[in-house]
């Protein structure tokens, strides 16, 4: 919160003494944080041949309809 910050200044005024941002934010900052994307971090999927949607495994495939249950011999006697 601190390095994005420096980047991004916020007035200490709006932020009240008692508020946990305020004690974060009078702390200095200690290490050194970057926000750069790793060289080695690949951004799109072309590049690396995802799949953005699922591919259908059959014809006409999609919701189906709702399980009905199967009557005996035996149960059409009642």
């Amino acid at each position: 919160m601190r390095e994005w910050i420096k980047t991004h200044p916020v007035k200490m005024d709006n932020i009240s003494p008692g508020q946990i941002a305020h004690q974060l934010l009078a702390k200095p900052q200690e290490a050194e944080i970057s926000f750069e994307k790793h060289p080695k971090m690949f951004t799109r999927s072309d590049d690396v041949k995802l799949v953005r949607y699922q591919i259908n495994p059959t014809p006409n495939w999609g919701p189906k309809p709702k399980a009905k249950r199967k009557r005996d011999a035996a149960d059409e006697g009642n």
